[in-house]
């Protein structure tokens, strides 16, 4: 009797197992040299497509690689080459990537409800959307945002003291809007900075927030117009020349709609 007892608790147990072990994300294709650690600790191995990736799964692409994530009911984001992602949260109603470095290009085509978030973490800055189309390109010292479609809310990795951790007003002061049509770019040594000058007034709170208005002011000026949007996604260029065919050396094309199209119509 203890033997088939303890034979259905293990077997529910598998099954529970098994059940929350459910996939939030899938690499539906890619080109390349793309690898994945589809759990936490795991080695890297060679990408599939249909892969399915998890919380904590990992993916990286090699020089002139890239693939396409779906996200079920939210869209889907391309990683370029030379990038490493990581999905840090996959909940049903918080969702986090984080670029270590490189680049994506994600088409968030629902719009997010009350009470969800998407976010693209950075070094820089963490970029929070409802529902866009946009660029972030990063490494450990700089963030550029391009967005095509929409608006995304940048905020910086800045450190506040302790007590205003949790204040929105003060929160508030270190984020950015950019919206369609525009890019910004901001940096670690800009954070630093601004960190310092914190520290020096973290006990006057007028001084602090006159400090992080006029922060706010100068990143709103950092904000410019996306002027060439073929420069802008030239690295999507022999993606494009593959599925549209040979083009003319100085054939002009809009890679921006073509490649979201693309992306839209996997989804």
């Amino acid at each position: 009797m203890k033997k088939i007892f303890y034979f259905i608790i293990m077997t529910l147990s598998i099954v529970c197992l098994f059940a929350n072990d459910k996939a939030n994300y899938i690499l539906s294709m890619y080109v390349g040299d793309v690898k994945v650690a589809v759990k936490e600790n795991d080695k890297w191995t060679k990408a599939k497509a249909e892969m399915p990736l998890y919380e904590s799964s990992m993916v990286k692409t090699g020089r002139e690689s890239y693939c396409d994530v779906l996200m079920p009911k939210r869209g889907v984001f391309r990683i370029l080459d030379n990038t490493l992602v990581i999905m840090n949260q996959l909940k049903s109603n918080i969702e986090e990537i984080k670029i270590k470095k490189g680049k994506g290009l994600f088409n968030i085509t629902k719009k997010l409800s009350q009470g969800e978030t998407f976010k693209v973490e950075t070094e820089v800055a963490v970029a929070a959307v409802r529902g866009t189309q946009f660029i972030i390109d990063t490494d450990e010292k700089k963030i550029t945002c391009r967005v095509k479609e929409g608006e995304v809310v940048l905020r910086r990795n800045v450190k506040l003291p302790a007590e205003l951790e949790n204040d929105e007003e003060i929160q508030s002061k270190l984020e950015v809007v950019a919206k369609a049509n525009q890019e910004i770019e901001l940096t670690i040594d800009e954070n630093k900075a601004l960190e310092n000058l914190i520290n020096r007034a973290k006990n006057n709170l007028a001084e602090l927030k006159d400090i992080l208005d006029e922060s706010q002011r100068a990143t709103q000026r950092k904000l410019k117009m996306i002027k060439n949007v073929r420069r802008v996604l030239k690295e999507l260029n022999m993606f494009d020349d593959m599925q549209t065919g040979n083009l003319e050396e100085n054939e002009e094309i809009d890679e921006t709609q073509d490649t979201l199209q693309r992306m839209k119509n996997r989804n």
